[in-house]
């Protein structure tokens, strides 16, 4: 029988040897082994990853065996949100202590699990820097998850928490911001670094399926039994983004190639800017509003999407429905925000080509509706082209002032992040036109449009708390107020902000 200064000296010699002790039925694939061996052996460790890769898998999983290994350890655990640390990285955390092989002692809670007094794993959120100060366990290992979003000041915060000897800085995330510290940490000499793509998996090695398969067509051809991971990112999967998004889209560089993507000075809403937008907690506005974009037939979505105040979901997304059908549902989604007001709910149509039927309709069942009109023209001063490139760069500008709040949705990051924007000849700016789109392989962004006609026709309402009518109908003072210039006082003045 090993003894445990032995059991000690292998694990900490040979974590892999530790982890297939523990969990013998579900085996690292070499890149993970490779992540948990630098784990142990350097103190300070960066990953980038793509998306379903295993990352939190692999960090859940490191917990433990250090806090097998290293018995009196601290173990912190931070990420972007409370979510990611409760619902994501401890999910994984008890699931692993629940399937190992061996008895692993104590109780894993939400954020906590404690083995002695001092020899603890737990998980701390990212609001206050004051929470990282006054540990004194030896040794500290912190560990990142969703590095990517952690604030600049707890990052910093953790380095006062891995000044003694053997102390540890594990960084793990989808490279999405092109800044900041988990960006410098790739550049850094400190660092041990990994960059895993989805075409470092073994689904793709297995078969010799290259990004080139992919854009190809062939790589199908190329599997010849079943995927030896299914819980990774499939072939399939891959090129069924590369088609819907195309193959230079940030998104795909991001959470497919596992790399930073380059902030291109065409790019009007960057993967940055998503970030922010979904951790952004904007204080109310007092604004409800209902976007329709509209689709008839063919491979483009009829979206729905809600703001309130401040907050965007994704209501319903269709293919092929007739627009008394799309109606009918913009005024259930719009019954649903009206519960309890007085002040009506707008609801905002893509008023051009079908969508016309569709607002005909809204306003012959009485809704307060607002026909967006993509080209017509923006009267800000002539920066913009279009009221579309007015709308979509308030957008951007909501995002990055922290007033809009997005869903984690795969499909409207891409749309958003996708479309470019130009000088036009006469200096106005001037938004990528969906035909360009096409040209480049892109289909309609209508996600990302319903978002802006939501957004639009909650700035172009009244507010839902004030029986007032506090917005003007002048259409050039109304797309001043869109573009965040003016605002108005209750008694209908203009005030320059």
């Amino acid at each position: 029988m090993i003894s445990k200064e032995e059991f000690l000296s292998k694990a900490r010699a040979d974590p892999v040897w530790l982890y297939d002790k523990l969990w013998p039925k579900t085996p690292l694939w070499s890149q993970q082994q490779d992540i948990l061996r630098a784990i142990f052996r350097d103190d300070y460790i960066t990953v980038r990853a793509s998306n379903g890769v295993g990352k939190s898998f692999v960090a859940a999983r490191a917990v433990i065996c250090l806090m097998m290994a290293y018995p009196g350890c601290e173990i912190v655990t931070t990420a972007t949100t409370w979510d990611q640390i409760e619902l994501v990285l401890w999910k994984e955390i008890k699931i692993a202590h629940a399937s190992a092989s061996i008895p692993l002692g104590g109780t894993p809670l939400n954020t906590k699990w404690e083995l002695a007094p001092g020899w603890m794993a737990y998980g701390l959120s990212t609001n206050t820097q004051a929470r990282f100060i006054g540990h004194h366990s030896l040794p500290i290992f912190v560990i990142e998850d969703e590095a990517s979003g952690v604030p600049l000041m707890i990052d910093e915060a953790t380095r006062s928490l891995i000044t003694s000897e053997g102390c540890k800085l594990i960084k793990i995330g989808n490279p999405i911001d092109p800044s900041g510290h988990f960006y410098d940490s790739f550049s850094s000499q400190l660092f041990t670094k990994f960059s895993i793509s989805a075409f470092d998996t073994p689904n793709f090695t297995t078969f010799g399926i290259t990004e080139q398969d992919i854009m190809d067509g062939t790589w199908a051809e190329k599997i010849t039994g079943p995927l030896p991971f299914p819980q990774l990112p499939s072939p399939k999967w891959v090129s069924d983004r590369y088609i819907e998004y195309d193959f230079d889209n940030p998104w795909v560089e991001c959470f497919i190639r596992g790399n930073f993507p380059t902030t291109a000075i065409d790019t009007l809403i960057s993967l940055a800017d998503c970030q922010k937008g979904y951790l952004n907690e904007p204080e109310p506005d007092g604004r409800k509003a209902i976007g329709v974009d509209v689709a008839r037939f063919g491979l483009d979505e009829t979206v729905i999407v809600g703001y309130d105040q401040g907050r965007i979901e994704i209501l319903d997304t269709v293919k092929g429905q007739d627009t008394m059908k799309t109606a009918e549902k913009a005024i259930k989604y719009r019954d649903q925000y009206q519960s309890g007001l007085s002040v009506p709910v707008t609801i905002g149509v893509d008023d051009i080509g079908v969508g016309g039927g569709v607002a005909d309709r809204l306003t012959q069942l009485g809704a307060k509706v607002v026909p967006f009109r993509a080209t017509e023209k923006s009267n800000k001063w002539g920066k913009f082209n279009s009221l579309t490139a007015s709308a979509w760069w308030a957008v951007r500008d909501a995002l990055r002032n922290g007033k809009l709040k997005i869903p984690r949705d795969e499909t409207l990051t891409a749309q958003l992040v996708g479309r470019k924007y130009k000088p036009a000849v006469d200096g106005q700016i001037e938004l990528e036109r969906k035909d360009e789109m096409v040209k480049r392989g892109l289909k309609s962004p209508d996600r990302a449009d319903a978002l802006m006609i939501a957004f639009t026709a909650a700035q172009w309402g009244k507010k839902i708390n004030d029986d007032k009518k506090i917005i003007s109908k002048d259409k050039e003072l109304i797309q001043k107020v869109l573009s965040g210039d003016f605002t108005f006082d209750g008694n209908n003045r203009k005030r320059k902000l």
